[in-house]
């Protein structure tokens, strides 16, 4: 919170704490199923909380996801966790598919499959919620489900079948207008929702407009004075 605060990051202090908590519920989820730690009715829970942010457009969504995971300065980006950014997603590419090569079946990882121990953030969920609508897609919804919550993903395809235990988070965003999830999905996820005040606009448009900085360099200089 002190690096943010330095960063003159507003509303941090409302809304990083849930960053963190789902980061550290991930941390704790992966070493909890190594060590077996924790237990509910004699089995080891899935403890993972994955976050839905639900803000209107320009309200920092994004912005909060890039100042915890982004790859060159996100205060959460670590080696030993994986994160990555993705913008839209298909089933084929969430759970990953087996191809055919001149008669040889290739398996296709997926995103579930790759970060199965990191964290997948997605700038805009409707993306995701769009695909289910898709015929190519249709199956999506319960692959999806199953990878969210209890982490254990199998399909089986004309090419072959594809079975990976995965234990990925994911975090995303989405705006107030587009907010539409079905019962299943839904209850998988935990909910960030802001509806901002006057006074929140206000404050925040004050805050980029403070904080615009361009650092200048000799050879940046050098070539503005050549044009």
């Amino acid at each position: 919170m002190k690096i943010l605060s330095e960063r003159k990051v507003i509303f941090a202090e409302r809304f990083i704490p849930y960053f963190f908590m789902s980061y550290g519920a991930h941390i704790f989820n992966l070493m909890n199923f190594r060590r077996h730690i924790y237990f509910e009715h004699g089995r080891i829970p899935d403890m993972r909380c994955h976050l839905l942010f639900v803000a209107p457009p320009g309200f920092s969504k994004s912005f909060f996801m890039k100042q915890c995971f982004s790859e060159d300065f996100g205060i959460l980006n670590t080696p030993t966790i994986k994160t990555t950014f993705q913008g839209s997603c298909t089933e084929a590419g969430f759970v990953g598919t087996i191809e055919k090569n001149k008669g040889t079946p290739i398996k296709r990882m997926g995103l579930a499959e790759e970060y199965k121990d990191g964290i997948v953030a997605i700038e805009e969920f409707t993306a995701i919620t769009k695909v289910l609508e898709q015929k190519h897609s249709l199956t999506f919804e319960a692959q999806l489900n199953s990878a969210l919550f209890g982490g254990l993903v199998k399909k089986r395809l004309a090419s072959g079948s594809i079975s990976y235990r995965t234990r990925v988070t994911l975090i995303a965003g989405t705006q107030i207008a587009k907010f539409d999830i079905s019962g299943g999905l839904g209850r998988r996820l935990s909910y960030i929702y802001w509806v901002p005040s006057p006074s929140d606009f206000r404050k925040l448009a004050q805050a980029v407009r403070k904080e615009r900085t361009f650092r200048w360099t000799s050879a940046l200089w050098s070539s503005t004075e050549t044009s």
